[in-house]
């Protein structure tokens, strides 16, 4: 048996209402939070895209990587720090084999950073020839960068073979 307030029209419109309200809560609920992560992550990029730049990186690149062990070669440094106007200027200084001064290749003062990467580079050593009578094999090179305060740069050492 069906009972009449079951069919009654008013009802009906009432509870499509509600349900209409409901949907459009939930759609709000949706797109607020996909419009800030959205407006975050494009301003976030202009903004801060550094803000998680915690640990400092050097890197050194050696060309050519093999050859002779008495030809020339070039080198050049980078260190990514986590702001550029607290550190400038820096020292790079690239040794052959160890880092003592009789060992020294190049050194260069670098004043420029690279505001989007953070990057200080040394840009390409002129060619440098190895220190002493090298025997074939691997041998290392080396880079210190040295603070202003002529201390060594937090994670301020790298090296290629």
């Amino acid at each position: 048996m069906l009972r009449a307030a079951a069919f009654d029209p008013t009802r009906l419109r009432i509870r499509s209402q509600t349900v209409r309200v409901a949907r459009g809560r939930d759609w709000a609920r949706r797109l607020l939070p996909a419009l800030l992560v959205g407006w975050l992550l494009a301003g976030g990029s202009i903004t801060t895209g550094h803000a998680f730049t915690l640990i400092a990186a050097t890197s050194l690149t050696v060309s050519p990587t093999q050859g002779m062990a008495s030809a020339a070669f070039t080198a050049e440094a980078t260190y990514r720090g986590t702001l550029c106007q607290q550190q400038a200027p820096l020292t790079f200084n690239i040794y052959w084999v160890s880092d003592v001064p009789a060992h020294l290749l190049w050194s260069r003062q670098v004043t420029t950073c690279n505001a989007n990467t953070l990057t200080y580079d040394t840009g390409s050593s002129p060619p440098v020839k190895p220190i002493g009578s090298p025997a074939p094999g691997p041998h290392t090179v080396s880079v210190d960068v040295i603070s202003p305060t002529g201390g060594l740069a937090p994670n301020g050492t790298g090296s290629a073979t």
